[in-house]
């Protein structure tokens, strides 16, 4: 992605706060622009097994932050996906959590 700037998007990203928010109970993460949060599933944070999927999902909002501050892009269209490649993922969706809320 010619037009981002390393340095620019690097700096941009150190100010997104990740935490995990008890509410999403469907979806593996969230990209909050509003609150420049990368928000996470409590039960999938949890869940033995699941680091790489845990990082690809943490990449996957990032990228959504990314796209949105640099390039005006709301979700998974062309610049979102070249975002994702940028930062060494394969640009898919991951799909929803189908659990119960005890996890």
């Amino acid at each position: 992605m010619e037009m981002l700037q390393e340095k620019q998007w690097l700096k941009f990203v150190s100010g997104i706060e990740t935490y995990i928010n008890p509410r999403i109970h469907r979806a593996l993460g969230y990209a909050n622009y509003a609150r420049g949060t990368v928000e996470l599933n409590r039960i999938y944070f949890r869940r033995e097994g699941l680091k790489e999927k845990l990082l690809h999902t943490f990449v996957h909002e990032v990228a959504h932050h990314i796209a949105h501050e640099f390039l005006a892009h709301k979700g998974h269209g062309k610049p979102w996906r070249e975002t994702m490649l940028v930062l060494g993922y394969k640009p898919e969706r991951l799909g929803n959590l189908q659990v119960d809320k005890r996890g």
